[in-house]
């Protein structure tokens, strides 16, 4: 008789193929699905009753930006709370290596004003024991990470590091050749593949784009090669001017690799995604391996006037951002500068992906005037004045702490269910580590499980799972993970269908140097094994589980 380390006893395994469920046994012995069936008579070290309960493979996250974070944090909260059991870092094309110490604080400057981390926390955080990335993985390797963990290689650290004087310039073609040098050592290292980002919304040190806007498509074209060569990896990227949908597809047909891109959200570019949508499952059925990488959860970003991430991607606050506070105000505070703001806003000529719209902009928290909270800024600006400057006059009557949230995209659930049901799309965007003092979309397993599946029917609870395991595990090419299947990695969530859910946005005070951040905490997930131990059990996180694994192509 077979004897197991454990064996999860009547739950409704759903396997992440999408397959109908099925109730019955998993058996676990050390870091593999040893078997699955009935198992009524087998032995074990641990028996779990998991009647009522779904049993699916661990959810794979493919948009985070946990980069500097897993450095102080390897256990990789909240988004390790949620089910999860594999991430990618290195999205969008801001990663932390290769890295040269000269652009260590640009670097740092660049994931403040694009990603809306606490600077403090970075310089307190990020340790720069590496200059490569090949010594990045290392060091992760180092720390007892609680996750799978997989990393592609950022466009503008790659600038960053091989135009140390100007990575905002033209590059010479031995400047390219670094480039490509530094992406194949990273693969050959471990690294999955690069990020780029054209995005209008990047916006990084001084108001300046990010270095990777500035490239030219040859360039882009150039570091696809590398994974043309490699004949492994992905590559993902954020649209903007000059790299469009279909220069994905061309990107995807040259380096012969699966291309992603960003975003996908209801409401894109002013009610556009269903053309986006239809152009990229056009191009996939001409071949290109492309997808549309969406997120289900609203897209709301929540910012204060004294860092303003949803608006730096406009010019006359971009320029502003990294002054001193006292400079900023004067600027704030000048009708004509509003003035120009607010027509800025309105024009859009950043071409920015979402609107800045005063009816969609809440008052989030006010500890002064909490009976604001929650109401729309276009409603409440008395008459006479601006939108602009009511905001600001309320910011500066509580010490600029006044906080407000812009409504960016996904409002509109029917869409987004319609969105999710394309085969040319593919669920990302938890952006785990960024926006941290703005949003936790971490938590969007939670959304699409407990809102789209269980109180609104969108899909069955089989397809939400596949969204989750199976289909991104496919796309990105990752082995023996993904599926409940023999033999396959014990990557495994145990969570009520009936309960599952996301708890209400909590600010906390946890990261380095003290800085801020918004968690959610999982309601309904059970258990969760990474490679086979338990990272949570019974309801509870076990801190200090080192099971995850760095993981390469």
């Amino acid at each position: 008789m077979s004897s197991y380390d454990l064996i999860l006893h009547g739950g409704t395994v759903v396997d992440g193929s999408g397959a109908a469920p099925l109730r019955t046994d998993l058996a676990v012995s050390a870091d593999r699905i040893a078997a699955i069936g009935d198992l009524s008579g087998a032995q074990a070290r641990e028996h779990i009753d998991c009647k009522g309960l779904a049993v699916s493979p661990g959810f794979i996250d493919i948009h985070t930006h946990y980069d500097p974070q897993i450095l102080w944090d390897p256990e990789l909260t909240p988004t390790s709370w949620f089910g999860v059991t594999t991430i990618f870092l290195g999205n969008c094309g801001f990663t932390i290596a290769p890295m040269r110490p000269e652009g260590r604080d640009a670097c740092i400057a660049t994931l403040g004003n694009v990603e809306a981390m606490s600077v403090e926390a970075l310089r307190a955080g990020i340790s720069w024991e590496f200059e490569s990335f090949k010594e990045y993985l290392e060091a992760i390797g180092r720390r007892k990470v609680g996750l799978n963990v997989a990393s592609l290689v950022g466009h503008t650290a790659l600038r960053m590091y091989a135009m140390p004087d100007d990575p905002n310039r033209t590059p010479t073609d031995s400047e390219i050749l670094v480039m490509q040098q530094e992406i194949d050592a990273a693969m050959a290292a471990g690294a999955w593949g690069f990020s780029t980002s054209k995005s209008p919304a990047h916006v990084g040190v001084g108001g300046r784009p990010v270095p990777s806007r500035m490239s030219s498509i040859e360039e882009i074209g150039a570091l696809a090669d590398v994974l043309a060569g490699a004949g492994a990896g992905i590559m993902q990227g954020v649209g903007g001017p000059g790299l469009g949908i279909p220069e994905f597809a061309d990107l995807a047909r040259r380096s012969k690799r699966p291309v992603t891109w960003c975003s996908l959200h209801q409401g894109v570019d002013r009610g556009r995604h269903w053309e986006y949508s239809r152009q990229t499952a056009k191009l996939r059925s001409e071949g290109a391996d492309i997808w549309a990488q969406m997120a289900c959860s609203p897209i709301i970003g929540q910012f204060t006037l004294v860092s303003p991430y949803v608006l730096n991607s406009v010019p006359c606050v971009g320029r502003i951002a990294n002054l001193p506070q006292a400079e900023r105000l004067k600027y704030l505070t000048d009708p004509a500068w509003q003035a120009e703001a607010e027509r800025q806003f309105e024009a859009n000529a950043e071409q920015r992906t979402y609107d800045i719209r005063f009816d969609r902009i809440l008052v989030a928290d006010s500890a002064k005037y909490p009976e604001l909270v929650g109401k729309v800024i276009a409603d409440i600006t008395p008459p006479g004045k601006s939108p602009l400057g009511f905001m600001v006059e309320l910011a500066r009557s509580e010490d600029m702490k006044t906080r407000f949230k812009l409504i960016m995209f996904n409002y509109d659930d029917n869409d987004v269910a319609k969105l999710l049901q394309q085969d040319s799309t593919i669920l990302g965007l938890g952006d785990g580590g960024a926006h941290t003092s703005q949003l936790c979309d971490s938590s969007y397993p939670m959304h699409l499980l407990g809102h789209f599946v269980r109180e609104r029917k969108s899909f069955p609870l089989e397809f939400g799972v596949w969204r989750l395991t199976g289909h991104p595990a496919k796309v990105y090419g990752i082995k023996e993970r993904g599926l409940l299947k023999t033999g396959y990695f014990a990557d495994v969530c145990v969570f009520n269908p009936d309960t599952i859910d996301e708890s209400p946005l909590r600010r906390v005070f946890d990261q380095p140097a003290g800085a801020e951040r918004l968690i959610k905490e999982p309601i309904g997930v059970e258990h969760v094994l990474v490679n086979g131990s338990f990272i949570r059990r019974a309801g509870e996180s076990q801190a200090g589980v080192a099971s995850g694994r760095l993981l390469r192509p």
